[in-house]
């Protein structure tokens, strides 16, 4: 919330989300996984709070570690 001229207004932010973290985000529940499961593949976990907030995309890197840990298609992640 913020004021304009006296008036209070509310700002909405409509956020995109990648096809990329959709899958991720989707892939953690059904392994039932938390944020701190994504820190070997994505970094710390100031990281991981990017990448899932949409702040950061994932790196080529974080693409090809991804696979191994929690067999996400690589061709998935590759393709969006």
């Amino acid at each position: 919330m913020f004021n304009v001229g006296g008036n209070q207004c509310r700002l909405a932010v409509a956020v995109r989300y990648s096809a990329q973290l959709v899958f991720v985000r989707f892939r953690m529940e059904q392994l039932e996984l938390d944020r701190r499961a994504l820190e070997p593949s994505i970094g710390s976990r100031a990281r991981v709070s990017e990448v899932l907030s949409g702040r950061r995309r994932l790196t080529l890197d974080m693409i090809r570690r991804l696979p191994r840990q929690f067999g996400i298609p690589a061709e998935v992640l590759l393709a969006s």
